[in-house]
C-alpha cells in the first residue's frame, strides 16, 4: 500500500495539503500568473440571468466557502469584461451573432487576450456541430481560451462549486499552475535520474454520432515530469489508416521529448486506456524510444502500461465501511497489478463503493522482475491527483488517460470545422481542453 505521503499536493510557498480546496484557500497556487486576468461572459437572451448574475458576483467577491473569490483563492485579480448577449435564434451557432463577431474581432487583436466563459445548451461534446464544438474550434484560431458551462449546471448545480471549478479550470488555461504533487514518482528501474510520464491514445472518430463508420484518427500525447509538471501536450488527426495515424503517433513522441533536458539516464512511464492502441502500436512505441536514445545518447528505461478503467476484480476489506484504502495495490500474476485510486482515507469515507483499475504491464526494456511496481502504481495513484478541472478531493483516472477521449474529439473536431488551422498551433504549454 502506498503511504499517505503519495497523495498531499503542494501549493503556493511549497506548503503541502491533501485538499485542494483548502490547500488553495490557505496557501495560494503553486504558480501564479503575471498581471491581471479577463474574463468575458457569453450568454444567450433572456435565459438563466439571474444565475449567471449571481456566478459572477460569487467569482468577484467570494463567500465563507471561497473567500475573496477568484483574487482571494489564486492571487491574481480578476477583470470582468463587458458580456455579450447572444440572440436565442443565433444559439445554435453564435458565430451568426452580429454582437458575438464584433467583439470577437477586438478581442483577438489584444496582446493579453481576454477568456470566455460561454452559457451553452447541453449538447453531447462529442456532437461535432454542437456551439461547444464549434466554439472551440473557432476561438482556438485566435488563441483566445475558453470555459462552457451548460444550462442544466446553472439550474442544477451549487453555484459555488461551480465557481471554483470554473475558477480552478481558467486559472490554468490562463498559464497557472494550481497544484503539483509533493512526493516526487519515483524511479522504476532504480537508475533514473528523471522519470517522464506520458499518456498517449488513439481514437477512431466516427463520420456521425452513432455511427459504426469511421474516416479519421485522433490521437494526443501529454508528458508530465515526475513532480506532476505540465511539460507537452500535442494533438494530431490524420486519415483512417493505422500507418498514417502511427506516423503521426511517433513523429509527437519524438518532438515532445526533444524539447527537454533528461540527463544521461531517464525512466520513461507510458500510460494509455482503450482498444485503439494494439501490439502494432506498442512495438512501434518501443521503436520511438530506441531511436531517441540513440539520438540523444541517453540511456532510456521505459514501461507501457495499458490501464484497464473497468476491471472484474475487486478488493473487500474488512474494515467497518467495507473500503479498501487509498493507494492499495495487488499483483495478479507477473503483468498485472490491480490499484485503488479512491477508498478510505484517514477517516474519510468516499461516496459509492470505489472501483479499481487494472495495470497491465505490456512492454518493458529491463527485465520485469527488476520494475519497482510501487513506483508505477505512484504513477497512477499521484496522478489521478492532478485533474485541474475541478477542486475535488479525489478522482479515480490519472490525468494522463482522464482527457483522452475529450482531447480526440476536439481536435478531430477542431481539424473539421477550421482546415486551415493547424493543430501545432494550439498550446502545448497549458491545458487548453480543459
Amino acid at each position: 500500500m502506498l503511504g499517505e505521503n503519495f497523495f498531499s499536493l503542494r501549493f503556493g510557498g511549497n506548503n503541502p495539503h491533501i485538499i485542494p480546496k483548502r490547500g488553495l484557500i490557505d496557501h495560494g497556487p503553486f504558480r501564479r500568473i503575471e498581471g491581471s486576468l479577463r474574463v468575458r461572459f457569453i450568454r444567450p437572451e433572456g435565459i438563466l440571468e439571474e444565475q449567471i448574475n449571481k456566478l459572477k458576483d460569487v467569482l468577484l467577491k467570494g463567500n465563507d466557502k471561497f473567500p475573496g473569490g477568484f483574487e482571494g483563492v489564486y492571487r491574481v485579480k480578476l477583470e470582468m469584461l463587458k458580456e455579450v448577449i447572444i440572440r436565442k435564434d443565433k444559439l445554435g451557432n453564435p458565430l451568426n451573432d452580429d454582437k458575438f463577431k464584433k467583439i470577437l474581432c477586438e478581442d483577438k487583436e489584444l496582446s493579453v487576450k481576454p477568456i470566455y466563459v460561454i452559457v451553452v445548451p447541453p449538447y453531447p461534446r462529442w456532437f461535432k456541430k454542437s456551439p461547444y464544438c464549434l466554439l472551440k474550434a473557432y476561438l482556438t484560431r485566435y488563441n483566445i481560451m475558453s470555459q462552457m458551462v451548460t444550462f442544466e449546471t446553472l439550474y442544477t448545480k451549487s453555484l459555488v462549486d461551480t465557481a471554483f471549478n470554473m475558477a480552478n479550470a481558467i486559472f490554468a488555461k490562463a498559464g497557472g499552475e494550481p497544484w503539483r504533487l509533493w512526493n516526487k514518482v519515483p524511479s522504476f528501474s532504480g537508475s533514473g535520474e528523471r522519470v517522464i510520464i506520458i499518456g498517449t491514445g488513439l481514437s477512431n472518430v466516427p463520420k456521425e454520432p452513432g455511427h459504426v463508420e469511421y474516416n479519421r484518427y485522433a490521437g494526443f500525447v501529454v508528458l508530465y515530469s515526475d513532480e506532476g509538471q505540465l511539460l507537452s501536450i500535442k494533438t494530431f488527426v490524420t486519415e483512417y489508416s493505422r500507418e498514417s495515424a502511427l506516423k503521426e503517433l511517433k513523429r509527437v513522441i519524438i518532438e515532445s521529448l526533444n524539447k527537454f533536458s533528461v540527463g544521461k539516464e531517464v525512466d520513461i512511464i507510458i500510460h494509455y486506456s482503450g482498444k485503439n492502441i494494439g501490439g502494432l502500436e506498442e512495438k512501434e512505441i518501443a521503436e520511438t524510444l530506441k531511436e531517441i536514445e540513440r539520438a540523444r545518447d541517453i540511456r532510456v528505461k521505459y514501461i507501457v502500461l495499458r490501464i484497464i478503467t473497468n476491471p472484474l476484480y475487486r478488493v473487500f476489506s474488512l474494515s467497518e465501511n467495507g473500503y479498501p484504502p487509498i493507494g492499495l495495490y495487488i499483483q495478479i500474476g507477473e503483468k498485472l497489478i490491480l490499484t485503488y485510486t479512491l477508498g478510505s482515507f484517514s477517516g474519510m469515507v468516499p461516496l459509492g463503493v470505489p472501483t479499481p483499475l487494472l495495470l497491465s504491464l505490456r512492454l518493458s526494456n529491463i527485465p520485469l522482475e527488476k520494475v519497482d511496481r510501487e513506483a508505477l502504481v505512484a504513477s497512477i495513484c499521484e496522478f489521478a491527483r492532478l485533474n485541474w478541472r475541478g477542486v475535488s478531493v479525489f478522482n479515480r483516472e490519472p490525468v494522463t488517460i482522464k482527457y483522452s477521449r475529450l482531447l480526440a474529439y476536439l481536435a478531430a473536431s477542431i481539424k473539421e470545422e477550421m482546415r486551415d488551422l493547424d493543430l501545432e498551433s494550439l498550446p502545448s504549454d497549458r491545458a487548453w481542453f480543459l
